[in-house]
């Protein structure tokens, strides 16, 4: 049922943006009807989602499709990491030294799971020549923080119990998946474990105050509603402190972090927050790259399968890791040239 009324949703807001592209053309400068189309229906189905119960707005989430493209290239499996339902994605040919990546999923620490983001994590795997490794850690409400913070750290823990080699580990995510990744890192500063090669960020989510500026500006460009936002630091710290550093990484001492990919949409509402992060890394000597995509929206690198240009994020993304976490960089993966770089590269490591 709930397949039908997106579709019959999707339907009449592929009509609307039609006619207001017709009328007053695209809603930002570049966007193809296709993108737009995208954001709308995205904006419309969370803005929907925030007027139902929790357990409803969790049924409601459609499980995403691998591309066939993608799904030749690698093995993918439901299974149980570390006690907690996973989904690995494991490149043909891989071997353990090759790269894994420890990948934290979005969705405002309250929805989503590994099988919502099958086709970004897969597509993620593929390009970096990597096993992905994507656990659904305990949700808020009825698993406020720090609990998806200690599921993290299980998870790591287990990799390197597994006998993973520390400089081939990755740790990712996007949205909430990113802010869980550097609390993770945080953890693993606190606890003197071996510290994993590299982290790579789309869109964290870093400061549960909410306070960027970004949020009003592009507000009318994103698809997370606004008031959402709040809504859900609430469902998450449940009380607790939202500057918190393991929940509100702008406010954490970042020194002694591993080198960190952060990508972010220009049009997107934690744009500022972002900026504040890759500033912060910077001046606590991490290694820190942060690539900001003109007129692209939260976690844009999902929308591959519908927007084809925007692929070459996930490319860099696989440069990134193939950089730091690989045996060998292949000669494939050298510096890309100008027509694939980010429209707008805000490049922060140190001097």
């Amino acid at each position: 049922m709930h397949a039908v009324l997106f579709a019959l949703m999707t339907i009449l807001t592929v009509l609307w943006v039609a006619i207001r592209r017709l009328f007053r053309g695209p809603l930002h400068p570049g966007w193809s009807y296709r993108y737009e189309a995208i954001a709308e229906i995205l904006r419309k189905a969370n803005e929907r989602g925030l007027e139902l119960p929790v357990a409803t707005m969790r049924r409601s989430m459609l499980d995403a499709r691998i591309h066939p493209r993608v799904s030749r290239s690698l093995l993918h499996e439901r299974t149980t990491f570390a006690g907690l339902p996973a989904e690995t994605f494991t490149v043909t040919g891989w071997t353990e030294a090759d790269p894994t990546i420890l990948y934290f999923h979005g969705g405002g620490y309250v929805v989503c799971s590994p099988a919502t983001h099958r086709d970004l994590v897969s597509r993620i795997a593929l390009a970096s020549g990597a096993r992905a490794i994507a656990v659904d850690y305990r949700k808020a409400p009825e698993f406020p923080f720090p609990a998806p913070v200690d599921d993290a750290e299980t998870a790591y823990r287990a990799l390197l119990d597994a006998g993973t080699p520390p400089e081939r580990i990755v740790v990712g995510g996007d949205s909430a998946g990113g802010g869980l990744a550097l609390a993770l890192l945080q953890r693993i500063k606190g606890s003197e474990l071996p510290m994993p090669r590299a982290g790579i960020l789309l869109s964290p989510w870093v400061d549960l105050e909410c306070g960027g500026d970004s949020i009003a500006k592009n507000a009318r460009y994103d698809y997370l509603p606004v008031r959402g936002l709040s809504w859900g630091a609430e469902q998450y710290l449940q009380g607790e402190d939202r500057r918190h550093p393991h929940a509100s990484a702008v406010h954490a001492d970042l020194a002694g972090l591993p080198p960190l990919l952060i990508q972010t949409g220009s049009a997107e509402l934690f744009l500022s927050e972002n900026e504040r992060l890759a500033e912060r890394a910077k001046e606590a000597g991490v290694d820190v790259t942060h690539e900001i995509d003109e007129g692209m929206i939260h976690v844009y690198q999902a929308f591959a399968s519908f927007v084809p240009e925007v692929d070459r994020a996930i490319q860099r993304i696989g440069a990134f890791v193939q950089k730091h976490a690989a045996r060998t960089v292949p000669e494939s993966l050298a510096p890309e040239s100008e027509e694939n770089a980010p429209t707008h590269d805000a490049a922060t490591s140190p001097a």
